[in-house]
């Protein structure tokens, strides 16, 4: 079964971004939102379409282990499909190309 197809069609999803997480404190942080959300999205750049890289395969297979919530990676860089592989291998369950 794909995550699109598990997921009920009928109700609104909460995608919530851990753009804004302390850093420090990310599986705290991820644990204390996880009641409330569907998808947890994670921005990846490269500063072509917006400043700073932020989430990283390492990152992402940190934190799959904390948390049965699916991950949405939204790639916002510059060569979006040399990344697609590391990011499933990490645990990506939906990816988003930024074009």
């Amino acid at each position: 079964m794909t995550l699109l197809t598990s997921l009920p069609s009928h109700r609104l999803l909460i995608d919530v971004s851990l753009w804004s997480a302390n850093l420090s404190e990310l599986g705290a942080e991820v644990k204390q939102v996880e009641p409330y959300a569907d998808l947890f999205h994670l921005d990846v750049s490269d500063a072509h379409f917006v400043p700073g890289l932020l989430f990283f395969p390492d990152l992402v297979a940190a934190l799959r282990p904390l948390t049965c919530i699916p991950f949405h990676v939204h790639l916002m860089t510059e060569h979006p499909l040399s990344l697609i592989d590391s990011f499933v291998d990490a645990g990506a369950n939906l990816i988003t190309v930024h074009a």
